[in-house]
């Protein structure tokens, strides 16, 4: 991995680092809230969420690795993928909070 540059790793290390907390308390907040008390609907929700988070870190990683592409365009595309990877964290967390009457103020923070 010479051809990365100093920046280029920084910015891996702290996404993935972010992108790694949020995705690991996602499945922790699953496996708290546990399998066997959600809807079949709601866990294969979840299971998407957690596919298209994995899916945006793959996406952000080779985007950042391709030497070739640089400039705006590619900033503006890294800022989206991030953006992508929070709206799919919050929607997993919204469905593992709905239904639950004790944490009902979470989900509505959680959705606006």
């Amino acid at each position: 991995m010479d051809y990365i540059g100093k920046k280029e790793k920084r910015q891996i290390i702290i996404c993935s680092m972010a992108f790694l907390v949020l995705f690991s308390s996602c499945a922790a907040f699953l496996y708290i809230r546990g399998i066997e008390h959600l809807k079949p609907i709601y866990v294969f929700n979840i299971g998407i969420d957690l596919l298209g988070m994995l899916m945006a870190y793959v996406l952000f990683i080779c985007c950042v690795i391709d030497v070739q592409k640089t400039g705006q365009d590619l900033r503006h595309l890294l800022q989206l993928l991030t953006v992508a990877f929070g709206g799919l964290f919050f929607d997993a967390c919204a469905w593992l909070l709905d239904g639950v009457p004790s944490i009902r103020m979470l989900n509505l923070i959680d959705n606006t």
